[in-house]
């Protein structure tokens, strides 16, 4: 909280000594201090100021009344996404000096207007009429008047966000001039629009500015600087949101757990869009924006997503991903082995990097079938010439005739199949 008794003693003298001060400087090309259209701009972003007929807008009784007092500033919500200099904000800090910013950091602003643009501590801004505005809010009510109040206002997707500065003093004058000016930030455009009722005289001359700039305070548009009651020669001005946005986002996916050399993965993947809006556009609607997606099932498996930016376009994007969860199964063929007690153990592992090991146990007899079979194989091999098939199948009889004695077959019972089958 300030003085007040030795501030308006200084602002007094400071007044005296500048009554002939002009009166108003309006910066630009195009720029016209009388009723008349003008144009401002652009700047190095592209935001052109036009002059505007436009009224002020009225707002409702649930309009919320700001608590600032004088030199103070007040966070609030915009109700919609807002594009400025290509960034997306959703809040907006209210000053009672006649300006909002971007910047949760950003100064008060007192006690005069400044050259926009500029980097000091009120960038990211627009300014409709700063100066050293003083509501009759919060602790400054008994030397202060006036409140102002924020609304958002019609319906989507043309909604329009109001920083209502109504009947406002200059500080600290709570019987001085008044002041009603307003900011209005238009959804899906982008538009901002400066609107002007009252704009009395300042009685001590203090420097007064509107316009806009960058969060770095380095490219901006002055639309005026000084005494800025020539202000309501026109009414208000519109400023365009930058440069014309017709590009969809472009999403740049990528997928958790990445997919092995063969391109498959053994769970579900996770795939993160990563969208991007062109340099320079409006910005990507990250509530909007579909950020990631999850596969679900098995086999070839398509995700899609889409995303919008500030000015409505609209991004689409699929990419396939390759799922297999499933273990391979493992199945033996028969194989020629040797009486007795046998395990085996075989081990597959699929593309996908699913693996199953198995193991079985198991044993090798012969009883009376399995001899008539070998004799069998025997007979056959030898009346097509086959000697040779038919000494080996021999040998493995002779090695089943080994393992059954003193088993299933007594020694002499071994010997005379084994005689037998020599004869064959």
């Amino acid at each position: 909280m300030r003085n007040r008794t030795s501030r308006r003693g200084i602002l007094a003298a400071l007044g005296a000594l500048t009554a002939d001060v002009s009166l108003f400087a309006l910066m630009g090309t195009g720029a016209a201090g009388a009723a008349g259209a003008a144009t401002i701009g652009p700047d190095s972003f592209g935001y052109t100021a036009t002059s505007t007929s436009e009224s002020l807008r009225t707002l409702s009784g649930g309009a919320l009344t700001l608590s600032v007092g004088d030199d103070q500033v007040q966070s609030v919500p915009i109700g919609f996404p807002f594009s400025f200099y290509g960034t997306s904000y959703n809040d907006t800090y209210v000053s009672s000096n006649g300006f909002l910013s971007f910047d949760p950091g950003v100064s008060q602003g007192c006690c005069s207007g400044n050259t926009l643009p500029q980097p000091d501590a009120v960038n990211n801004a627009i300014s409709a009429f700063w100066t050293d505005v003083c509501p009759g809010t919060g602790y400054s009510t008994s030397y202060c008047y006036g409140t102002i109040r924020t609304e958002t206002i019609g319906t989507t997707p043309n909604r329009e966000f109001v920083a209502d500065y109504d009947i406002v003093s200059y500080c600290c004058s709570i019987s001085g001039p008044r002041l009603k000016f307003q900011i209005i930030l238009h959804e899906t455009t982008n538009v901002i629009q400066l609107q002007y009722g009252q704009l009395d005289l300042d009685p001590y001359s203090r420097t007064q500015a509107a316009g806009i700039e960058d969060a770095a305070g380095t490219t901006g548009l002055q639309i005026g600087l000084g005494e800025l009651i020539g202000l309501l020669s026109h009414g208000g001005w519109i400023i365009s949101s930058g440069p014309t946005d017709t590009d969809a986002p472009i999403a740049t996916p990528t997928q958790s757990p990445a997919a092995n050399g063969a391109g498959w993965n053994n769970t579900d993947v996770t795939v993160s869009w990563n969208w991007a809006d062109e340099v320079g556009g409006s910005g990507i609607d990250a509530g909007n924006c579909t950020t990631s997606s999850v596969s679900a099932g098995e086999g070839t498996i398509t995700l899609a997503a889409t995303c919008a930016d500030i000015a409505g376009n609209v991004g689409n994007a699929t990419t396939t991903v390759m799922v297999d969860k499933t273990d391979p199964t493992v199945s033996a063929a028969a194989s020629s082995l040797s009486l007795g007690s046998h395990s085996l153990t075989a081990t597959a592992t699929d593309v996908a990097g699913n693996t199953t090991t198995t193991t079985t146990s198991f044993t090798v007899t012969v009883d009376g079938t399995s001899l008539c079979v070998k004799i069998a194989q025997i007979v056959k091999a030898q009346a097509k010439g086959q000697t040779k098939v038919a000494a080996n199948v021999l040998g493995a009889l002779d090695n089943e005739l080994r393992a059954q004695t003193g088993k299933a077959l007594t020694a002499a019972e071994a010997a005379l199949i084994s005689s037998l089958a020599a004869q064959l």
